[in-house]
């Protein structure tokens, strides 16, 4: 648990994996958040060694501090995708102008634009073809 009664498991890299049923308190370094939240470096304690700094624990809101963190992480994973499509975009020789053509085409009016047009030959073939049906019976 985290101490907010959230579980939190044990990483499978971590020496102490599938060991949790043995460990009461530990700390942990890092957390990997995916499905479930995971911790990946993490140290067995003895609770004698905390009794007397657990009071200091609650003093501060590690919510409030692992958001910063999750916030600083989302902001930066960002950063790096929109680098790598600039250079992916770079590498592949695709121009502003073409990439501004393809957004234009994949807009909401092009789109319903698109699906009228096959709406019309699909009806225009359904009608040659009942007209094809009526000539020859």
């Amino acid at each position: 648990m985290d101490g907010r009664g959230s579980p939190v498991h044990i990483h499978p890299s971590s020496a102490l994996h599938e060991q949790e049923t043995k460990l009461e308190w530990i700390i942990f370094h890092e957390v990997l958040v995916t499905t479930k939240v995971y911790a990946r470096i993490v140290c067995p304690i003895r609770y004698e060694w905390v009794r007397d700094l657990l009071p200091k624990l609650h003093e501060f809101n590690a919510h409030d501090l692992s958001s910063v963190a999750r916030r600083e992480v989302r902001e930066d994973a960002r950063r790096r995708w929109t680098n790598k499509e600039n250079v992916k975009h770079r590498k592949d020789g695709i121009s502003k102008e073409v990439l501004k053509k393809m957004q234009r085409r994949n807009d909401d009016k092009s789109i319903s634009d698109a699906r009228a047009r096959f709406l019309e030959r699909k009806q225009q073939r359904s009608q040659d073809h009942s007209d094809t049906l009526k000539e020859t019976g």
